[in-house]
């Protein structure tokens, strides 16, 4: 017999654990990917229902439309602070300091 042509039973031992290790891998990487996946769908769940609720509360629809009343809200609260009108109470007082001035 030749020696080189046969394999002894380590050799074969070692292909069984060669493949299974190949096989481990394939399964980690099966993991990664649908883990990744379902990452990917809990965010657009999230985008969609924060979308639907930016509809909602601002009463427009459509991104554009969205994105431009979000603009306009952080414009009027910047200028709300500079003004330190924090809560309803600071905007009635401040309205009601004019208002009185006015008359």
């Amino acid at each position: 017999m030749d020696y080189e042509n046969e394999m002894t039973q380590e050799d074969i031992q070692i292909e069984k654990l060669k493949e299974k290790i190949e096989e481990l891998k394939k399964k980690q990487k099966l993991k990664i990917k649908k883990g990744k996946e379902k990452l990917r769908r809990e965010r657009t769940k999230r985008l969609i229902e924060s979308g639907a609720v930016a509809e909602s509360i601002l009463n427009v629809e459509g991104d554009e439309k969205i994105r431009q009343e979000l603009e306009r809200l952080l414009q009027l609260s910047k200028y709300l602070e500079y003004f330190e009108i924090f809560n309803a109470r600071d905007l009635k007082n401040k309205f009601g300091e004019q208002g009185e001035k006015n008359e």
